[in-house]
This record gives C-alpha cells, sequence and structure tokens, in this order.
C-alpha cells in the first residue's frame, strides 16, 4: 500500500524517539485488546506500557499514547510498522511475563484464538490477516479466563477459531483438527471451553457415573477455590449445565464421526435448540446406529484392538434387556414400524415422552381431558380425546400380533410374564436391550420402549441384521427355551421364511449359567445348557454373564438414562457404549478415520446435513417457537435431562 510523503516523515519523527519493533508491539496488544479489559480504560493503558516496558527494557510514559494511537488508526501505516515476526515476538514476551503477571491481582493473561485456516474453501486464495471479531470467555477446568476472538471472511465464509460458518446458507462446519488437535473447543458462539474439561467429563461418565449438572457444580467449586487462592476476583461467568451439555454432545457426535466416516468436515447446528437438534438426532438415528454396529461387530479388524478374548473374539454372544434405565414415555401403543420384511407391522410403542405438566396445550384443556392427555406425547394426546377410535389396519395387525406373542409368553412354563398395562401411571419403557459379544464388547442395543417380549426380542435382532452387524454363531440368553420356541412356532407364520430368520434359527442357543435354575423344561437342563457337548465348543470357559456385568455398572447410570428423553437417548446411548468399547479394548477414540482404515464397510445410509433436517421442518420449527414462547420460563432443560 503507498504511503503518502507526510505520512512517512511522520513515521521517521516517532522512530527517532520509538524503535520501529516497540511501536509494532504496541499496535499488536493494542489490536490484540480492541476493548477494554477492566473497568477503567486507564489501566488498560497502563497495563500495556508495562508490558513494553518489560519486554524491551525501557521506561515509556503515558504521554507516547497520542502518537501509538495516531498509527493505529491509519491502516496503511500499520501496515508499514507491522514486521513479519511480530506475532511470534508478542508471544514470547507474554510466556516470558506470565508468571510476573499471576502473581499481582490484576493477573494479565492473554489468550489470543486465531483461525487455523490459512486457505479459503471455496477459492483457495491465501486469506488475509485475521481481524478483531469480540473478546469471550475462556471455561477451564479450575479457572475462567479472557481471550480474544478473530475472524476471516471470504467467499461468504467466516473462518474463526474451532468452525467455519457460512453466511448466507448458516451451515457450520468442524474440521478434524479442532476437535483433536486444538486446546480450546469452540463450537457454539460465544462458548469455549478447555479440551481437558470435555474430555474430563467423558471419562467421568464413564468411570464415575457422572452427570452433567454435578460435573457442572464440582467444577464451579473448583473454579471459585482456586480464584480465592490465588487471590483473583471472583467471576460471574462459569460453567453452565445446558450449554456444556450440548456442547459436550457435539464434540462427541464430531470424535465418533470422525472415527467412523472419512468426512473432512462435520456439519454442526448454528444455535443450541434442543427441538432442532433433536430432529437431527432423530432423522439420523438409523445412520448413528449403523456406523456403530458395521464397526463393533467387525473390531477383530481394528490393528491394535484389545479385547478381553482376543483369542475366541465373537464365539458367541448374549443379549438381554436392561429394565433400570426406564423412563417416561407416551402411553400410545400403536407405533409401529414396517421395515422389517420378515416381521411386517412390529408395535414398538411411541418412544416419545408424555406432555409436561407445565404444556401449554395441558393448560388449555378442560380437567377431565387433561386427566387422559398427560399421559401422551404431544403427537397423540388427541388419541384420548376420541371415544372408540378405530386403529389403522396395519397397526390392527401389529397389535393383533403382539397379542398372539404376550399369550404364547403367557402359556410357557419357563417364562415369567410382564403386565405392561399399567392404566393409573404413565407408561414407561423397559430400558434397553444390550448384545454384548463374549469379548465383553457392545455390538448391538435398542431401547425398549415397551415390555421385553419373544416378537421384540426378535424385531431387535433383525434389524441389527438389516443394518450390516455380524452376530456370533452361538446365543446365550436368560429365556432362549422360549425364544426358539416362538421362533419356531410363528415360522412361515408371522415370521417370514427369509436368509436372516434361518441364521437366526441355524444358530446355537442356551440358557446363560446365571438363569439356569430357574428353568423347568427338560430341554433346559440338556439341549439349551451351556454343559451340553454341541454347546461345549461355545461356550466352555466363556462368561455367560457378560450382560449382567454389564448392566450392574449402568445401574449407577439410572438416574441420568431415566431422564434422558427421545430421540437424544438414541445419540447419547450411542455415544456412551462407543466410549465403553473403546476403553474395555484399548482403542484410542480420537482415531481419525478408523473405521476406513480397519476395512469396515461404509454406511449405506446417508447422513442427514442439520440444514436439510430444519428446511424440512420449516412449519414444525415455526409452530414450536410459538408453543416455546409460553412454556419459555418453565422449560428450564433444553439440554438437560439429568
Amino acid at each position: 500500500m503507498d504511503v503518502s510523503e507526510s505520512n512517512k516523515n511522520f513515521l521517521l519523527n516517532i522512530f527517532q524517539y520509538v524503535a520501529p519493533s516497540h511501536v509494532a508491539l504496541f499496535l499488536r496488544l493494542i489490536r490484540l485488546y480492541p476493548m477494554n479489559i477492566v473497568s477503567d480504560f486507564r489501566k488498560r493503558e497502563q497495563t500495556i506500557l508495562a508490558i513494553v516496558n518489560e519486554v524491551t527494557g525501557n521506561d515509556y510514559q503515558a504521554n507516547i499514547w497520542p502518537s501509538i494511537m495516531s498509527i493505529n488508526r491509519i491502516p496503511e501505516l500499520v501496515e508499514q510498522v507491522l514486521l513479519s515476526n511480530e506475532h511470534e515476538r508478542l508471544l514470547l514476551a507474554i510466556e516470558q511475563l506470565q508468571a510476573r503477571f499471576e502473581l499481582q491481582p490484576h493477573r494479565f493473561q492473554i489468550y489470543q484464538l486465531v483461525p487455523k485456516n490459512k486457505t479459503c474453501i471455496m477459492c483457495q486464495i491465501k486469506l488475509k490477516e485475521p481481524e478483531f471479531d469480540e473478546t469471550c470467555i475462556i471455561i477451564g477446568r479450575n479457572n475462567v479466563y479472557n481471550g480474544i476472538l478473530y475472524k476471516n471472511e471470504c467467499c461468504d465464509i467466516i473462518y474463526k477459531y474451532g468452525h467455519m460458518r457460512n453466511r448466507r446458507t448458516r451451515e457450520r462446519f468442524v474440521v478434524s483438527d479442532a476437535i483433536f488437535k486444538q486446546e480450546y473447543i469452540h463450537l457454539f458462539d460465544h462458548l469455549i471451553y478447555e479440551r481437558i474439561l470435555i474430555i474430563g467429563f467423558t471419562n467421568l461418565i464413564q468411570q464415575a457415573a457422572s452427570n452433567f449438572q454435578s460435573y457442572t457444580n464440582a467444577t464451579n467449586t473448583d473454579i471459585d477455590q482456586n480464584r480465592s487462592f490465588r487471590k483473583q476476583d471472583p467471576v460471574q461467568e462459569k460453567l453452565q449445565p445446558k450449554s456444556f451439555a450440548a456442547t459436550w454432545t457435539w464434540f462427541e457426535i464430531c470424535r465418533y464421526l470422525f472415527f467412523m466416516t472419512n468426512s473432512q468436515t462435520i456439519e454442526i447446528p448454528d444455535i443450541i435448540q434442543r427441538f432442532s437438534h433433536d430432529l437431527y438426532f432423530e432423522a439420523n438415528s438409523l445412520f448413528f446406529y449403523e456406523l456403530f454396529v458395521k464397526f463393533w461387530s467387525r473390531h477383530g479388524q481394528v490393528k491394535g484392538c484389545e479385547c478381553q478374548a482376543k483369542d475366541t473374539c465373537m464365539l458367541n454372544f448374549v443379549f438381554d434387556t436392561h429394565m433400570k434405565a426406564h423412563r417416561l414415555v407416551c402411553a400410545h401403543t400403536g407405533s409401529c414400524d414396517e421395515s422389517i420384511p420378515e416381521l411386517g407391522p412390529v408395535a414398538i410403542g411411541c418412544p416419545r415422552p408424555p406432555l409436561r405438566s407445565s404444556s401449554s396445550i395441558l393448560k388449555n384443556e378442560l380437567a377431565n381431558d387433561k386427566r387422559k392427555c398427560k399421559y401422551y406425547c404431544i403427537n397423540h394426546y388427541d388419541h384420548s380425546l376420541i371415544k372408540n377410535d378405530s386403529p389403522d389396519p396395519l397397526v390392527a395387525q401389529a397389535l393383533e400380533q403382539e397379542r398372539m406373542a404376550d399369550i404364547f409368553e403367557a402359556n410357557d412354563e419357563c417364562t415369567v410374564h410382564r403386565d405392561e398395562d399399567d392404566r393409573e401411571h404413565k407408561r414407561r419403557t423397559a430400558g434397553f436391550m444390550a448384545i454384548v459379544s463374549n469379548c465383553n464388547v457392545i455390538i448391538g442395543w435398542n431401547e425398549s420402549v415397551r415390555s421385553e417380549g419373544m416378537r421384540r426380542n426378535t424385531y431387535h435382532l433383525l434389524k441389527y441384521l438389516h443394518l450390516g452387524g455380524i452376530l456370533p454363531p452361538a446365543a446365550a440368553y436368560d429365556s432362549a427355551c422360549t425364544f426358539v420356541a416362538y421362533l419356531k412356532n410363528q415360522y412361515c407364520i408371522s415370521i417370514q421364511q427369509l436368509p436372516y430368520v434361518d441364521e437366526l434359527l441355524q444358530k446355537k442357543y442356551c440358557i446363560d449359567r446365571f438363569h439356569r435354575r430357574n428353568h423347568t423344561r427338560p430341554e433346559c437342563k440338556t439341549t439349551l445348557s451351556c454343559s451340553h457337548p454341541d454347546n461345549r465348543p461355545f461356550f466352555d470357559n466363556q462368561n455367560t454373564q457378560v450382560c449382567e456385568q454389564l448392566f450392574s455398572h449402568f445401574t449407577k447410570l439410572k438416574a441420568t438414562l431415566r431422564s434422558i428423553a427421545w430421540p437424544y437417548s438414541n445419540i447419547f446411548y450411542c455415544i456412551i457404549f462407543h466410549l465403553r468399547n473403546c476403553f474395555h479394548t484399548n482403542i484410542f477414540p480420537d482415531n481419525l478415520y478408523l473405521a476406513a482404515k480397519s476395512n469396515i464397510p461404509p454406511p449405506t445410509k446417508k447422513l442427514i446435513s442439520w440444514v436439510q433436517v430444519m428446511a424440512s421442518h420449516i412449519d414444525e420449527i415455526s409452530e414450536q417457537k410459538r408453543s416455546e414462547s409460553d412454556e419459555e420460563d418453565n422449560d428450564i432443560q433444553d439440554y438437560i435431562y439429568d
């Protein structure tokens, strides 16, 4: 940029008593702190003067500020003064002074968060020097720090530390380095956390059954005590459960997707809003589950995997339902899944939570109708008000098949039938069904909206196979006798003769050792026993209590699991089961593109982006915003479920 003759003379005059490198250091500090970091602007000037004097060994006074600010206000002069290595010199100076300034009451820490992108992803042109965007608060494990965010703009893309955003389409993208290599995590506006703070919660939820609220309280206590010990002023901006839960969830989703796919970028929501996030979770639940079952049913292919039974990996599997993780759900039982051709329509029940007492819908209903509606979700509450509501033919068929399956189980001598027809209280789920390999790896799971039963167990296993999962040749189950009898009894009747059904029938089944004593059938003691000669190759010296042991751990998390709502519950289960498997197999969760590197088959389903989901549900979002305006004060759990 050309500089006029008068401006050159002005610079030369200043350089006679202030060295160019010192002027550059002044300008860097001014740009780093363009807004007052303290209530009195004079303290800001004094602090910058103190840093420059300490670094340069000079004794500049406050009367130098008019000349420095004159340069700062003229861009072409700033370009002439800012040398190429001034950024590195500044960071070195701050590093040298850090310990000294931390000992002072007005502690002066500099955190400059600059975009990592050097070139535009659209036009591939080198980006200009980042410019100031906003001040921010960085929340760490035991302290809160001031920071400055910078940004770059090119081709409608705004580049920031941690993510980039398309200003026109509202698409927000994260690259792998922002998740795996950066010290701070910045996914949503104004929310920046130390990475070790987020990873700390991940480790505690696995090892100590922590939850968002307790972790937030403990972290804030650490911050208060640490600042008091260092004689620092108390801060108001500390960890908030709702925003931290959203950031943790999307951080782990990004880690999961970078682990399971070969995506270069991951799109995340542009805002923290529970309803829009739930739409994304619902649209992509099968995609996440397909990634899970394909990888973990083939974990033996992964280099460095150290599962507990390496020599007999995937020799057998155990499946069972953990019922202590039950949560409130809609009382509507007619919701069906027709995606499994072997079974036709299956009555799985509605997984959505019932209406809250603060719901505007209930407030507008009469007292008698309110009592009926409170058991149902927002999509099905009107079913309680319709007398003699005739179900759809497919729903009627599904309910009839379910009734016949219940009769079969009720007449079975080895089964204790669970009656779920509770009309006095809100309906609860039956927890989750887990499929666990003998090497203690969860290879499949499914939330059981309705009670455990043979038809629903068959549905879960067939769904697992349809998504590309691999089942070992033998299986243990506490009601294996009833399950095998049901498969054979309904074969070619309500269960169609197709390859996946034949695969289930060809497996070796036995009753796990823990439940065998309660069975009375002769075959339960012989052909369905682990010690039978036909079963011994699959069950000798094998642990058939892996499900019970797994459930004992997740019992500690039952309060959290009962309070999370669908469809977030699907993603939450997927994340914690994936992380639990990583821990038990010594596979690092930060392994970029590990599934592709291990030749795991790619998913057949497509990930639907957040922008696509929002565009396809624009009417629902508008309606939700109108209803939220009535419930804003009461709905304090936008992202907190525990």
